[in-house]
């Protein structure tokens, strides 16, 4: 499958990692626990780890490893990778990294059992299963520095590999044939990624059959595309935030009337109907709308 996509690499290091090239990541790592869509029956549901357990003081979390799986390089996953992998992400302390502020330790009680200690009572079954900072990389990349997953570099277990990698260019997310979650059914195999920033060249290439999936398309473009013979447009709730930041150190705008003007003076609507074709909501705040679907809200459902 070729995706024509508008998503970008800013770093290959999993625990760095904390921008676009998450439709990548995401298919190349994988974290213990994964958080289930809104809705569903489960919380969560379980990749690396097969269950976990919490102290009643909420201090510390065991998880049961998964067994017989392989990270790509055929090196076997166990508990020295779940520690590995952390240590390195807090030690790096970039990308999302503050999200184990709180760990105090992760004891390891044999191969595949693992206990993470918390300095103080926090979710972190929801910090486990984040997008961001808790992949599992095999532990022989312990020589491997930043630079070295830049070169295009990866070594995860989930279903696919990286292969040639071109900065900026494009790249190959290939099955990984030893992938422990199998490939029974239909699944795609191998998926060429071709960078490509204009929302404009993407629909030539969706509709032109040089490309099976886009990211983005021009928002007028919707319903051509909708109603062609061989494309459609899949819709859902998006996740993504649109936000203003403002130095409140420097005046004005460290006086919260003028901050006040200007949220009020910001016209929402305008910006949802003509900046977007109405497929938004207004924010109420930085974390985004829980996801329910009105009419045409949210964007394209990423890779």
């Amino acid at each position: 499958m070729v995706f024509a996509s508008p998503y970008g690499i800013t770093t290959l290091d999993p625990a760095v990692s904390y921008s676009t090239e998450l439709s990548y990541m995401a298919n190349i790592y994988e974290t213990l626990i994964r958080v289930n869509p809104p809705g569903s029956k489960e919380r969560f549901s379980y990749l690396l780890a097969t269950s976990f357990s919490a102290s009643d003081d909420g201090l510390k979390f065991t998880f049961n490893l998964r067994k017989g799986v392989k990270f790509h390089d055929g090196t076997p996953f166990t508990a020295e990778a779940v520690k590995y992998s952390v240590e390195r992400t807090t030690a790096l302390g970039k990308g999302a990294a503050f999200i184990w502020g709180d760990l105090a330790s992760i004891d390891i009680v044999d191969d595949y059992t693992v206990t993470f200690v918390m300095k103080k009572a926090v979710p972190l079954p929801l910090i486990a299963a984040s997008a961001y900072a808790s992949y599992i990389i095999s532990p022989s990349m312990k020589n491997k520095d930043t630079a070295w997953f830049d070169q295009g570099n990866a070594c995860g277990t989930g279903p696919y590999m990286l292969k040639n990698y071109k900065d900026g260019e494009s790249w190959m997310l290939a099955k990984f044939d030893d992938y422990w979650g199998g490939w029974e059914g239909a699944h795609v195999e191998n998926i060429l990624v071709k960078y490509t920033k204009e929302a404009l060249i993407q629909q030539q290439m969706l509709q032109s059959g040089q490309a099976a999936l886009v990211g983005r398309i021009p928002l007028d473009s919707y319903p051509a595309v909708e109603s062609g013979k061989d494309t459609t447009v899949i819709y859902g709730p998006s996740y993504q935030n649109y936000m203003a930041f403002f130095n409140t150190t420097r005046p004005p705008l460290d006086n919260v009337n003028v901050r006040k003007a200007l949220a009020h003076a910001i016209l929402y609507k305008d910006v949802i109907d003509i900046g977007f074709n109405g497929m938004a909501t207004q924010a109420r705040g930085p974390v985004p709308k829980r996801a329910v679907r009105p009419r045409r809200t949210g964007g394209p459902i990423r890779l």
